[in-house]
Parts: structure tokens; sequence; C-alpha cells
């Protein structure tokens, strides 16, 4: 329930409600993508809901907003309008010549589906038919936009080195042939638009950085199960010892902190030059 006539609509109770409901939903479903909505009151909750998930890297493909009647808040991910073509309470075109304006600012993916009947009968005959199929048709056309933000799902790929020398001599720059496979259930984006890189790091025998920003190669777009073969250049640091060189996908201006589960890494000796 949205709190309707229980609570006042103020943001810190919204977001009060949105954390209980965040939470709910994650003991539920851990894991996969989620679609959520809301009607009227519920949608306000429903999109609060939805940018706390999305803070915490969950894949939302739609938020379907129902008779929204408020000013838009922003939202980086697809949403799905609805309203009803006799709602006096939200229905668009009965207040604002071109609504759309406001929407493109506020939810650059979105799509609206008008529905039959006024506002609260949507949920019954011969109405529901009308919703439900506006409900799919929100969900389809979602389904071609492309990711903004690389939910935690996402990252799930195999890396291999066709060719790795054992050792290389301090500063010496190499050229290597990585192979990578997406091998989570989501399509990846094209990775020069998106800012998904292969790149590598240098860490020293305790796990400590050595060099931080070495190779770095933009990924093609990789649908889920697909693999490219990439060529990246790599420079050994400029001192001698055994090193671990860690290679992983990186989100562009996203901080790296701690090794990728996803990574491999190699044992390499590096040799006065």
């Amino acid at each position: 329930r949205s709190g309707h006539l229980a609570i006042e609509y103020s943001e810190d109770n919204i977001q009060a409600i949105a954390l209980d409901y965040a939470r709910e939903i994650e003991a539920l479903r851990p894991n996969g993508p989620l679609i959520l909505g809301g009607n009227c009151q519920g949608s306000v909750v429903a999109l609060a809901i939805a940018q706390h998930l999305i803070r915490r890297r969950r894949h939302l493909p739609l938020l379907i907003l129902m008779e929204w009647n408020i000013e838009p808040q922003p939202y980086a991910g697809p949403v799905g309008l609805i309203f009803g073509r006799e709602s006096e309470l939200a229905y668009p075109y009965m207040r604002f010549w071109e609504p759309e304006l406001m929407w493109k600012r506020a939810w650059p993916d979105h799509f609206v589906e008008y529905v039959s009947g006024g506002h609260g009968e949507y949920f019954s005959a011969p109405n529901i038919r009308s919703l439900a199929n506006a409900v799919n048709a929100l969900i389809d056309a979602s389904s071609a936009v492309p990711l903004r933000l690389m939910p935690e799902e996402a990252w799930r790929y195999e890396l291999k080195a066709t060719v790795l020398p054992a050792c290389i001599r301090a500063n010496e720059q190499r050229s290597l042939q990585i192979d990578v496979k997406n091998i989570s259930d989501i399509n990846w984006p094209d990775g020069v638009k998106f800012g998904l890189a292969l790149r590598n790091i240098w860490l020293k025998e305790d796990g400590t950085v050595e060099c931080q920003k070495d190779g770095h190669t933009f990924l093609p777009e990789l649908p889920s199960g697909a693999g490219t073969n990439l060529s990246m250049k790599i420079k050994a640091p400029a001192t001698t010892g055994t090193f671990r060189l860690v290679f992983f996908i990186s989100e562009e201006g996203v901080p790296w902190h701690e090794q990728p589960e996803s990574s491999v890494e190699f044992s390499i000796n590096v040799l006065s030059p």
C-alpha cells in the first residue's frame, strides 16, 4: 500500500516507506531483474523504491508510473507512463498542451500508454484488459532500451590472455591478445559510448598497487553469451621483482577499490632493462 489516507506525503515519509519496500523486495528477490509499478500515490512510492534499488546496482528494465499527476522527478532508467483516457485527475491533456516536454527532461527513456476508464476504475472489468495490454506494450517497448547503469548482475564475464610472457623488462611495452566473454544474462552496450573497458593493473606480491592506470581498451557491444578478442598494450613497472598482472572489466568513472571476482591475474617477473 502507498499510505493513502494514512500518512502525510512528506519527502521523509515517502523515503521511509520506499526503504521498507526495497528491503522486502530484496528479501523476496535478491537477484534478477525487477519491474516495478505504482498507481497514483503508489507511483510516487514506486519511483522512490526504484531510485533506492538502482543505487544498490539492481537491474530495473522498467518502472511503470500510472496516473502520475505531480511534477516529474529525475530517474535514469526506462519509465512507462499509463493514463486513463477518462481520468479527470491525471489525464495530462486536460491540463497541459505538451506534457511530453517535461517528461523528456525527467525521463530520457519513457513510453506512454492510455487505457480505458476513469481514475480508480482500471483494475476491474472491462478496463483491466486494457490495463494488461498497456503493461505488456510498455514491457515490449522498454526491452530495446540500452543500459545507462551497469547492474551488479551484469558483472559476470570470462577473460583469457592468449599470449602472455612469463618475464618482461622494466618499462617494456607489450601488446597482448585478450579474449572477453559476457556470461551474464544482460546485453552489454557499446563500450565506447557507455564507458565499458578492459583494463589492467599491476600489484605487488602483497597485494598493494604498483600501477593502477596502465592498459585500457573499450569493449564492443556484447550481447549475453557473446565474446570478442581484444588487443591491449601494457607497460611493465619501472621497478624489478615479481608482480601480479590483473585484467578486469571496468566502467569509466566508477571508482575501483578491490579486485573484481571475474578478474584474471598472472604472476610476471619484471627484469632489469
